[in-house]
């Protein structure tokens, strides 16, 4: 069997819920609870389950975009849970997530151009220079000072010293001259003539050339012309762009293209398109940066049914070009039917279920994934089957139930369920289950009991309810006379 790309063990996140005055926290969010699996590099993991059972947290947390309070995320052989920010840096680009809200994750100022390329500028994706210390301080100062000290005393103090310096000059130039004023003189009544003679030339002469100016002027207005023809539609740059400029931008074109987005959409902000389209930005987005683990956060459960369609083969064909590594958290069974390789179940911060996609549905073993597939509509209405449907309250997430956090709306409950939580145990090949009924957990342990003990704990719990019989009211009484006499 090959190495995992990603493996998961222990994994817990808490969030703390109230604290003493010291600070020291005494009710705990147990949001992701020793969760624990692996993942092959170009596989997909579904994980499924009710709203508020940590997909999203645990899908969070191995990105370390929260940290964790125990467990490791081990991700192509290293631990990165145990390292620093600054450290983490290089697994950023391998590591991506796909936001479940499409209209939210998108910054609303920025064009759709510079959503996708700041990544890739950030972490040097095409081999330019990544963003550092001269970007983010020299350069800013340097413009400020270009505009509120130099161009200012251009403006105030150099100009007019330079037209100072132009008067003196001029001024010593006439002097230095004035010798020659009659020659000046002579000059200045040569052009006088010259200027007399063109004045009396003939009228037919004059017109000749007014001709062959008009001619001029004509040839050179229709060379502007096919300038102004051939640069419409032109903007304008403020500045000439570089080399890396370039491949920046050639670069994200091609992202876009091969998420399904037309080259003309760069310029464009997120308001402008519908939801599938912005899906498919965030997409780009999150492969612009060639990762190769994507966690999909519900990326389809905001979308029309034909969309949803669209941004399914599009997540496959990108998995088959590129080699990604899918989480694909959803709450749509016959989506994660048809995109995973394995699917994950999880209740209450942990997981309940795991094994192979074909595994998983056709043989169901824990009653929670029994009641998950029972309450997927059947398209065809003649078909019948019996459907077991959930009944009880959750429990909180504060305070969980002492043994399984499913026994209180399990209908086949055992008395050991109350008391000893059930660990994630593999029954068939490949295939996870975590409840009592499926395995001995006394001689898995290796411990042993009197059969008393076991009989009593591997018995049925029994739910014991007291009813208290309320006086009929005369309704009532009047109905039950009524059939008895109907039965004599």
């Amino acid at each position: 069997m090959s190495t995992p790309l990603l493996k998961v063990k222990n994994l817990k996140k808490y969030f703390v819920i109230k604290t003493n005055l010291i600070g020291q926290p005494l009710l705990h969010l147990k949001a992701v609870d020793d969760v624990s699996f692996e993942l092959e590099e170009g596989k997909t993991l579904g994980v499924v389950g009710e709203s508020g059972c940590g997909k999203t947290t645990m899908g969070r947390a191995i990105l370390r975009l929260w940290d964790v309070d125990g467990g490791e995320v081990i991700f192509n052989g290293d631990n990165i849970e145990s390292i620093t920010k600054k450290q983490m840096r290089k697994y950023r680009t391998q590591m991506q997530i796909i936001f479940q809200d499409p209209y939210s994750s998108l910054p609303p100022r920025m064009n759709v151009g510079s959503i996708i390329a700041e990544a890739v500028h950030v972490h040097g994706i095409i081999g330019g220079k990544p963003i550092g210390f001269y970007e983010l301080v020299i350069d800013p100062c340097v413009k400020v000072i270009d505009r509120f000290i130099v161009q200012p005393i251009a403006k105030f103090v150099v100009k007019p010293a330079v037209k100072g310096i132009k008067f003196v000059v001029h001024s010593l130039r006439y002097k230095l001259c004035k010798k020659y004023k009659a020659k000046f003189d002579e000059q200045k009544a040569e052009q006088e003539r010259l200027e007399e003679e063109r004045r009396n030339r003939p009228l037919q002469e004059t017109i000749v050339q007014s001709e062959e100016n008009q001619e001029k002027k004509e040839v050179v207005s229709q060379g502007s012309q096919k300038i102004i023809d051939e640069t419409k539609g032109l903007k304008r740059p403020y500045f000439r762009c570089s080399t890396y400029t370039k491949n920046l931008k050639r670069y994200t074109i091609e992202v876009m293209r091969e998420c399904g987005l037309q080259a003309h959409f760069y310029e464009r902000y997120p308001n402008e398109f519908s939801g599938g389209q912005r899906q498919r930005i965030c997409i780009a987005r999150a492969l612009a940066v060639k990762p190769r683990l994507v966690v999909c956060d519900e990326p389809v459960s905001a979308l029309d049914v034909s969309i949803q369609a669209q941004i399914i083969n599009l997540l496959e064909d990108l998995q088959e070009n590129f080699n990604l590594s899918f989480i694909f958290i959803s709450h749509d069974l016959s989506v994660v039917h048809h995109i995973s390789n394995d699917v994950a179940v999880m209740y209450l911060g942990s997981i309940v279920e795991k094994g192979p996609k074909i595994s998983m549905f056709k043989n169901p073993l824990h009653p929670y994934t029994q009641a998950l597939l029972d309450a997927v509509p059947e398209p065809d209405p003649r078909a019948k089957k019996e459907k077991n449907f959930l009944k009880g309250d959750v429990p909180t997430p504060i305070n969980m139930p002492k043994g399984c956090k499913f026994c209180t709306r399990c209908e086949h409950v055992l008395n050991i369920c109350h008391e000893i939580r059930p660990e994630l145990v593999e029954v068939e090949p490949e295939h996870f289950v975590a409840c009592h009924l499926h395995f001995d957990y006394f001689a898995l342990k290796g411990e042993e009991i009197s059969q008393e003990e076991k009989e009593r704990l591997y018995k049925k719990f029994e739910k014991i309810a007291i009813q208290e019989e309320l006086p009929k009211t005369e309704e009532e009484k009047l109905i039950d006379e009524a059939l008895k006499s109907e039965e004599n």
